[in-house]
């Protein structure tokens, strides 16, 4: 009797040894390799935008088809901020003037396109919504429960072109 049962766990040891926790390294290996992508992504993206000094339709839906060939579901935001200097009556007024994607979306959808001047500053962050696969083949074996919504990728920097 004792024979078999430690038999019976032995075997149940080994299947997790080789099959579930090969399967949870490559669920990680997945999760990063899809984050690496997002970052590649959203740096070609936000780096375009900064040389050119617009953000067109076409950009953006193109960004998105990009995003959402992945496992996961992420929502971009934009952020747009420039720097407005008041006129010097003792010292100098900072004024930081900023826009989010809602006011970029309705710019793009009435004009075409947004235009950024040089020196301004463009920011986009993708924040996961819905947990891509190889999360939750890890929460599956690891236990852990919840999406932990934050950023998972945010890339920005000044504009270095504007239009004219």
């Amino acid at each position: 009797m004792n024979d078999t049962f430690g038999k019976i766990i032995s075997l149940w040891i080994g299947c997790v040894l080789l099959f579930l926790l090969p399967l949870s390294f490559y669920a990680g290996e997945q999760n990063r390799m899809e984050k690496l992508f997002l970052l590649t992504e959203t740096s070609y993206f936000v780096d375009s935008v900064r040389n050119t000094g617009r953000l067109t339709d076409t950009m953006l839906e193109r960004f998105e088809n990009t995003i959402s060939s992945l496992s996961g579901l992420y929502q971009i935001e934009m952020e747009h901020a420039s720097v407005l200097y008041g006129k010097p009556q003792e010292n100098y007024d900072f004024i930081l003037d900023c826009y989010y994607t809602k006011q970029i979306r309705e710019q793009l959808e009435s004009e075409g396109e947004y235009l950024f001047f040089q020196g301004d500053f463009f920011k986009v962050s993708l924040i996961e919504k819905k947990k891509g696969i190889g999360k939750k083949i890890q929460s599956l074996f690891l236990g852990i429960e919840g999406i932990q919504e934050g950023a998972a990728v945010y890339y920005g920097g000044m504009i270095r072109c504007e239009v004219e």
